[in-house]
């Protein structure tokens, strides 16, 4: 099991070459089967971006904390190639900080994580943060009814589990009994198992750890939406392009232009990748 959080960013290499591909960048989750059925990878040469392509989920060997292997650099397959992959951006669902509201119609708040089985595929878990600012809530796979393209609709016994979660440290225990298999630890788990605290080294500092880290993640994007951009930029979409609330952006036949580009970028990185699937 991993967090789709720590697989982001993660490092491509193809076993037969020897050689490192690119960066997993985002993942596209099949809502029906309520699985991930492609990574989308950043391909690099020499340090310099080359496109925005996709790797099968099934043609992912092993989903390491250094790299993803896979057997081949022939397993990455062009965007324009796979119909399947804009059907389902066109749908728009992101799993992440998308609305969950109880099949009674209940807002319970936001998701915050999710975890996959690194064999399947499959969403095994979903980490829901209440909007009242309660501990994080793990909600299983099996009380996930709908992944949609603006909420994620789940069972009233995850609403049950969820309110009873958010509640002091021994519901919080209680909700805990219910998922046993459970291999994420929330903040309401945490709570409750006590266990020392490890000491910050004397170098690095939690908090000059986490500037690090946000200055990092800051970077990283910034060189992803640059490198898009040089990449996207005179390239013609070959299909209508629409923001998330269905207004029209550019028709196809347009050439992207800087406008264009920045429209995306406004509404978030997974549009300038569906921006970049509808780019010849």
């Amino acid at each position: 099991m991993k967090n789709s959080k720590e697989i982001i960013n993660t490092l491509v290499i193809s076993i037969t070459e020897g050689k490192e591909l690119g960066f997993v960048k985002d993942m596209v989750v099949n809502p029906e089967k309520k699985s991930v059925e492609f990574f989308l990878v950043e391909k690099t040469e020499n340090h310099k971006t080359e496109a925005i392509v996709a790797i099968p989920f099934k043609s992912a060997i092993g989903i390491g904390g250094y790299a993803m292997t896979i057997e081949h650099q022939s397993s990455l397959i062009d965007l324009a190639q796979i119909n399947f992959i804009s059907g389902i951006l066109e749908k728009r669902v992101r799993v992440i900080d998308e609305k969950v509201i109880s099949r009674k119609g209940r807002l319970l708040g936001v998701v915050e994580e999710y975890t996959i089985d690194t064999d399947s595929g499959q969403i095994t878990q979903l980490i829901v943060k209440s909007q009242s600012g309660h501990a994080d809530t793990p909600i299983a796979a099996e009380d996930i009814i709908s992944l949609g393209e603006h909420l994620i609709t789940v069972t009233d016994r995850a609403e049950e589990l969820f309110y009873t979660t958010a509640s002091p440290p021994k519901s919080a225990a209680a909700g805990k009994e219910r998922y046993p298999t459970q291999t994420i630890v929330t903040k309401a788990v945490s709570s409750v198992k006590s266990e020392p605290t490890p000491q910050p080294s004397p170098e690095v500092t939690p908090t000059q750890s986490s500037a690090d880290e946000a200055h990092e993640k800051s970077s990283s994007i910034e060189y992803f939406v640059e490198k898009q951009k040089s990449f996207l930029l005179g390239k013609v979409i070959h299909k209508d392009f629409y923001d998330h609330t269905g207004q029209l952006i550019a028709a196809a036949g347009t050439p992207i232009n800087s406008d264009i580009f920045i429209a995306a970028e406004k509404i978030g990185r997974q549009k300038i990748i569906e921006l970049a699937m509808l780019a010849e």
